[in-house]
């Protein structure tokens, strides 16, 4: 009696150029009454294929991203100057990538001056990393914000952001949903 077998494993310890390698082993076992002989042994090692490697990409650490000054894309929006409440107004992002649910996710740094949005672009989260910031709706209502807090802004939040003195933060921007 002949019994063939394939094992599969991957061998996460194997690495040729970087990329983790699968390792196979065929054995032939021939039988003789009780007593079982290896009749023959093979192992091959294989690259993985391009979905493998896609998944080994998936979850490397080159997919974690910084955040501060100077990191990602430099971007200075153009809100149109009808936007612009002070002339004074000098914003910058420097956005880190687009995350596949649409997130964009960045740090800002911002001298003082002021911003009309009627509505806000996107449901934002902030976390206030330095200085003092403003919301003023258009009832004239005005809510402070320092460096340690945190704030969510909503889409529909029509209003004015003050940047009282120079500030940083972390935003996390959600894609744009429908308006209700």
């Amino acid at each position: 009696m002949v019994l063939y077998c394939t094992i599969h494993t991957r061998d996460t310890q194997a690495r040729v150029e970087g990329t983790a390698l699968a390792w196979e082993a065929d054995f032939w076992m021939a039988t003789s009454g009780n007593e079982n002989a290896v009749a023959y042994h093979r192992p091959r090692i294989t690259r993985p294929d391009e979905s493998q490697r896609q998944e080994q990409h998936r979850m490397s650490i080159d997919l974690i991203t910084e955040l501060g000054p100077g990191l990602g894309e430099r971007v200075v929006p153009d809100f149109g100057s009808d936007a612009i409440v002070s002339a004074e107004w000098i914003e910058v992002e420097h956005r880190g990538p687009k995350l596949a649910c649409g997130v964009t996710v960045g740090f800002w740094e911002g001298q003082a001056g002021a911003l009309r949005l009627d509505p806000w672009l996107d449901d934002e989260l902030c976390v206030l990393l330095t200085g003092r910031v403003a919301l003023i709706d258009d009832a004239g209502r005005r809510r402070e914000f320092v460096a340690g807090q945190s704030f969510v802004i909503p889409q529909e939040f029509a209003g004015v952001w003050e940047t009282v003195t120079p500030s940083t933060k972390v935003f996390v921007a959600f894609p744009e949903r429908d308006r209700a």
